[in-house]
């Protein structure tokens, strides 16, 4: 059957690159905030950020639903932490695939759905507390459409968590240097065009931010093992920037968190609220 979506909920990156991507990649390590370790800075700070934003509610047993789900480990990790109901979603078999071994490694309950969010299974609509993304919308040239899509499977009063990659600063100017083609896969936005794209989806923004004060572990330059030797060297110059990055945040460690600006932070988080019914 022809796929009879409109241009502007089509992925910019495509199933297939999904599929190839998540099949260069070993499972992820599971997320422990309570690791001290400085290369687990990320975590520890967004551990923060989800304690802030659940603040003053009860998480246990309510539902929470990832959006693009594949090969992630947020799941079990909201699970453990904050006891939700999990569910995922995403049209890539193979990160469907991946994301039921690590919930089985993790001994994590929780359905996943191999299915496209802008068709989503019915009885998926108005049925979340929580719906999360990470690295998702980013990919879709109507911003608000993709928010739009994610919203549905909202229950009213339900509240909305989107976390994006940052290319509108350095980090976005470094990846179009670095590798051109996955820099082309994202639509670049800033902080206040990914809270009025919140807001045309018919959300309340709440909070919309950079985070963390910089993090060049955002950058990629090929995919896999099979790489050219100017690749090779991207890559060495990758883990070069991401020690400059482990620099600051040692500093961050021994005094207090730097501000998230623009022009360094890796990424741009918002969260948003559904109207109550």
């Amino acid at each position: 059957m022809t796929d009879m979506r409109p241009p502007a909920t089509d992925d910019k990156a495509g199933k297939d690159v999904w599929d190839a991507l998540w099949e260069h990649f070993d499972l992820p390590d599971p997320i422990d905030p309570h690791t001290e370790s400085l290369g687990n800075l990320f975590n520890r700070r967004m551990h923060l950020l989800f304690q802030r934003i659940f603040a003053g509610s009860t998480t246990q047993g309510k539902s929470l639903l990832e959006v693009g789900c594949g090969r992630s480990a947020w799941l079990p990790y909201f699970h453990t932490e904050f006891g939700f109901s999990i569910t995922g979603i995403d049209y890539s078999d193979t990160g469907c695939s991946q994301e039921r071994h690590i919930l089985a490694n993790s001994g994590v309950p929780g359905d996943i759905v191999c299915a496209d969010v802008f068709s989503p299974p019915s009885r998926l609509l108005e049925s979340q507390d929580v719906v999360w993304s990470l690295g998702v919308i980013e990919h879709f040239e109507e911003t608000a459409e993709c928010v739009k899509a994610c919203a549905a499977l909202l229950k009213p009063g339900g509240t909305i968590i989107t976390l994006i990659p940052n290319l509108t600063g350095l980090p976005g100017a470094l990846q179009r240097v670095l590798d051109r083609s996955i820099y082309d896969l994202h639509v670049p936005l800033r902080a206040e065009e990914l809270q009025r794209a919140h807001k045309a989806a018919g959300l309340s923004p709440v909070e919309c931010r950079y985070f963390l004060s910089s993090g060049f572990g955002v950058l990629r330059a090929g995919a896999g093992d099979d790489l050219t030797p100017g690749q090779r060297h991207k890559r060495r110059a990758i883990r070069l920037l991401e020690g400059a990055s482990m620099s600051l945040w040692w500093l961050e460690n021994r005094t207090r968190p730097l501000p998230s600006r623009r022009i360094l932070a890796p990424f741009i988080y918002c969260v948003a609220t559904k109207a109550p019914a």
